[in-house]
């Protein structure tokens, strides 16, 4: 049936319909804008799409498609609107299953009513532990109900039992929600998780996902599919979504059910998330159809960039200039809850607020797998993006990203000629290690150094006002380090005092420290938390400075300053989650 619905959509313009009763004023290729015909306005403020196949109210919120626009406008029931619309397009359906139909009602009404017993257990004694749980991760009573979240009692057979009551063991059966053992007895694979009602777009639970409290595997389960229920084909909070995306115009990808509440906490409501690791290309063509460009921000670890990855590779062939992706970086988390928790919400919405385009993420990505110091790790990298941009169907956005592929490689061995041609060479350079850790570079240069080598690898980091101004406020005492700090925020200057030409060459040794952990994590995350270590460094410097004070002028005035101070080393103990 979906593919009929799919051809009808795809043939009947949604103004077609919507202009019979609303009168409708043209904008621009498909687009359409006149007064709301579900409240009273006198400026018009509802918008019809050609082009997405939907209409929005800017003013009420309401929102749908040609199906939705029937029901809720004429009245029409579900079947019927199928009908009158498929007559209207020409396209034929198959003979109408009242048994299908009936069979799906009560599947419905059998997940509702697990939904209900789950909200009621999460504050019975026994959900207590899921409820402390949930809580201390910030969210909200307004949250936990919005979202229905649950508790699945650890009982085995009393879900099933209080089924019983209302329903016939058969239907319980075909549902595929609870599980049945070889014994022949029926169990809840929830037992013991939190849980996340997921719900079509229409706001019915068509499935659960659980998390479990303690330390056993898997971490997160999804109910088995089931006639409501296609894994691949469902988001997760869609249905809350969809309003704040299309008024946006704007989709947030995140990886996991907590990603979406933590976010809806600080007020973004236009986030989903996949019940997996990643999109599949069939739900990139949904968003899309919702959205031009959605945004992905996935874990900042190895397979949350993994997963970024494998979509990128997804929709590459299929992106043209008006479909595409971007990505966010974060920084100062692993995942947007986290970044939340050490860095405040502004610092989350800072990152989402900055994605940076699906040529940028591919190029940074391939450029650290392959790295690009050897003239083979170059020739390989230039490779791997020739051999991308061949994937692009649409031949104009073909040209244009190996133009830009083009520019950044020619970008990047501009800096590094630039670099070498103004550094002599020196044979007697002092080791790295000595350099270090001697008495004049002692350890409160070390991540100075660490984040030096990244800026010297990765210039366009400066372009990121955050950084730049970060590195501008660093306390540095050694005037070798300063004069690095000078080139690396004018780059284009004709000459570089030579005096530093030592220091430069030798700042290439700490890929010993860098590259190892980049296999982890992205050189913006390890550059992002040199700084802070080093902010971390200097505080502590200034705490054994005044405790010496202290000692000396045992005043109020030298005692809360030094109380200030370890409560700062505190907060930035914790940002870098340090015990």
């Amino acid at each position: 049936m979906s593919l009929h619905i799919e051809q009808i959509r795809s043939r009947i313009p949604a103004s077609r319909i919507i202009g019979q009763k609303v009168t409708l004023r043209g904008r621009g290729a498909g687009e359409f804008i006149g007064l709301c015909p579900f409240h009273h306005e006198k400026t018009p403020s509802f918008t019809v799409s050609d082009t997405k196949g939907f209409y929005h109210c800017f003013g009420c919120g309401a929102h749908g498609d040609i199906f939705t626009f029937l029901i809720e406008y004429e009245g029409y029931d579900y079947k019927t609107a199928l009908e009158t619309l498929a007559s209207l397009a020409g396209v034929e359906l198959p003979a109408y299953n009242r048994e299908r139909h009936d069979s799906h009602k009560r599947f419905y009404e059998i997940l509702e009513t697990i939904t209900k017993i789950y909200q009621k257990n999460l504050y019975e004694k026994q959900g207590q532990p899921a409820l402390v749980y949930i809580r201390a991760r910030g969210i909200s009573e307004a949250t936990i109900k919005k979202y229905r979240l649950g508790f699945a009692s650890f009982d085995r057979h009393s879900l099933i039992d209080e089924l019983k009551k209302e329903f016939d063991i058969d239907d319980i059966k075909k549902s595929h929600i609870l599980s049945i053992k070889e014994d022949e007895k029926i169990v809840d694979p929830m037992r013991g998780r939190l849980i996340f009602p997921i719900m079509e777009k229409s706001g019915k639970v068509i499935a659960f996902g659980g998390r479990i409290l303690d330390e056993g595997q898997p971490k997160y389960l999804n109910s088995a599919e089931n006639p409501l229920f296609e894994k691949g084909k469902i988001l997760y909070s869609l249905n809350f979504a969809q309003s704040s995306m299309y008024r946006a115009q704007k989709v947030l990808v995140v990886e996991g059910y907590m990603d979406v509440l933590a976010l809806s906490e600080i007020g973004t409501e236009n986030a989903v998330a996949p019940l997996g690791t990643s999109l599949k290309i069939e739900q990139i063509k949904d968003l899309w159809k919702l959205v031009d460009t959605p945004v992905i921000c996935m874990d900042a670890d190895e397979a949350g960039s993994k997963a970024a990855h494998k979509m990128a590779m997804e929709a590459l062939p299929l992106i043209n200039p008006v479909k595409g992706l971007q990505f966010v970086e974060l920084l100062g988390g692993k995942d947007p809850d986290e970044v939340i928790k050490n860095k405040g919400k502004n610092a989350v919405l800072r990152c989402i607020e900055k994605p940076i385009n699906l040529s940028e993420f591919i190029f940074k990505f391939f450029k650290n797998k392959t790295g690009y110091n050897l003239p083979e790790e170059k020739a390989l990298l230039k490779n791997e993006l020739d051999n991308i941009t061949r994937q692009i169907r649409d031949r104009n956005l073909q040209n244009t990203y190996r133009n830009y592929f083009k520019n950044e490689l020619f970008r990047l061995n501009s800096f590094n000629d630039f670099v070498k041609q103004n550094v002599q060479r020196d044979r007697n350079i002092t080791s790295f290690k000595n350099i270090i850790f001697d008495n004049k570079f002692s350890h409160e240069n070390f991540h100075i150094v660490t984040a030096f080598y990244i800026l010297l690898r990765n210039p366009e980091f400066l372009n990121d006002d955050e950084i730049s101004e970060a590195v501008i406020r660093l306390d540095i005492s050694d005037q070798k380090l300063d004069k690095i700090r000078e080139f690396l925020l004018n780059p284009n200057r004709e000459k570089i005092d030579l005096g530093i030409h030592d220091l430069i060459e030798e700042l290439n040794v700490a890929a010993n420290i860098v590259e190892p952990q980049a296999k982890s994590f992205s050189h913006k995350q390890i550059l992002m938390r040199a700084l802070e270590l080093h902010s971390l460094y200097v505080v502590q410097q200034q705490i054994k400075k005044t405790e010496k004070d202290l000692i000396i002028d045992g005043s109020e005035h030298v005692f809360s300053r030094l109380m200030a101070l370890k409560d700062h080393e505190s907060k930035l103990k914790k940002q870098l989650n340090i015990i």
